[in-house]
């Protein structure tokens, strides 16, 4: 009967963790609206059915639930990939899976030599976003954005990451936010980046757009071609955060515990 019982617990647990290795997909996404969307399932497709699909060059889908960005592997659009004018938006999961930040994680980058439109990175500990208005990052037609995070915050752990651009808003308003929220946080975390960008428009560039060159997981990646509010972006947070893929490591910690706790009701 004691038998029994340890295995009923073990088995409970198991249950537990197959029904929550769930993915960030389309139909869990609560802000309709978006330009482009990719569930990193399988391959770089856009469910948004806007035909912004990506090229996989090298990335890790295996998982079947998110891609690895592990080593040169990339994802890459056309030039006429993910363009943006007065305002954009892009909401992320990642899960760091090394300490190794000296070449920047590409999370969103239309940047080309004399083609920038906008790029959004992390390296040597600090979160980077930059924008030009005619190509260049000259003065007076580039901005650009940074505030310190420490790597070792970012390895081993899901993090939502949002980076937003309004060039409508009113001059001496702030334009630009940079969001960050480790998944363990019932609220979206303030902005670390709050600020103001001089220009009100982003360059129509013909530079491809990737997603390259860092050492992470990606999941549930979406973009707009609008500046969401703080409770849409809110809404994508509380999505994710609640189908989060435990590690197998935690799962058989959990279940190691449970045994653990049925044995010693036992004695």
């Amino acid at each position: 009967m004691q038998k029994t019982k340890m295995t009923l617990v073990v088995g409970l647990v198991v249950i537990l963790a197959v029904g929550a290795t769930q993915n960030f997909a389309s139909t869990v996404c609560p802000v309709s609206g978006y330009s482009a969307f990719y569930s990193m399932d399988v391959d770089g497709s856009d469910e948004s059915g806007n035909g912004n699909d990506l090229v996989n060059n090298g990335a890790d889908f295996s998982s079947g639930e998110y891609v690895s960005m592990v080593g040169n592997g990339y994802l890459s659009g056309g030039a006429d990939t993910n363009d943006f004018s007065t305002k954009m938006t892009i909401s992320l999961w990642m899960y760091g899976v090394s300490d190794n930040d000296s070449s920047p994680w590409k999370f969103a980058e239309k940047w080309g030599t004399n083609e920038r439109s906008y790029y959004f990175y992390f390296m040597n500990n600090a979160f980077h976003f930059e924008i030009s208005d005619n190509g260049t990052n000259y003065s007076g037609h580039y901005n650009g954005f940074s505030a310190y995070y420490d790597v070792y915050d970012l390895k081993d752990r899901w993090s939502h990451l949002a980076v937003i651009f309004d060039g409508t808003a009113p001059a001496g308003q702030n334009n630009v936010f940079v969001y960050v929220t480790p998944e363990g946080q019932t609220n979206m975390a303030a902005p670390i980046i709050s600020g103001e960008a001089t220009i009100d428009q982003l360059y129509n560039s013909s530079a491809n757009f990737v997603i390259a060159g860092f050492r992470s997981r990606i999941d549930g990646y979406v973009m707009y071609d609008d500046a969401l509010n703080t409770s849409q972006l809110e809404q994508l947070y509380e999505a994710g955060r609640n189908i989060i893929v435990p590690e197998p490591t935690t799962i058989l910690i959990t279940i190691l515990g449970l045994i653990g706790f049925a044995s010693k009701k036992r004695r």
